[in-house]
């Protein structure tokens, strides 16, 4: 399924601890990936990627899988349609149509 412009998906990996921190570099240094970390929980990997097109997450996985051939996907997340990105209220078709505070902390 391709669509215009940047759409989020993340992905939840369960990694052997013993490639963890070379899965984490290595995610961290693809420029889809907009953040990552290392978790407490049968997911202990997540990344949040923006792709172009839903098939950059196949490449994306396939680029993990040679990090760590045992490492297995154990959810996939994706927002059909952003409302809102960083206080900009985005309409139909994208663009932007006003705004909001955004409050940090």
């Amino acid at each position: 399924m391709e669509r215009s412009g940047l759409q989020e998906v993340i992905l939840g990996w369960s990694i052997p601890i013993d490639s963890i921190d070379e899965v984490g570099a290595a995610v961290a240094a693809d420029p889809m990936c907009r953040v990552s970390s290392q978790v407490l929980a049968g997911a202990n990997f997540t990344a949040t990627l923006w792709v172009h097109d839903y098939g950059q997450v196949q490449d994306h996985e396939a680029q993990v899988l040679k990090v760590s051939p045992r490492a297995t996907v154990v959810e996939r997340k994706a927002a059909l349609r952003p409302y809102k990105r960083m206080g900009q209220i985005l309409g139909a078709d994208g663009r932007r149509e006003g705004t909001v505070p955004v409050t940090w902390w």
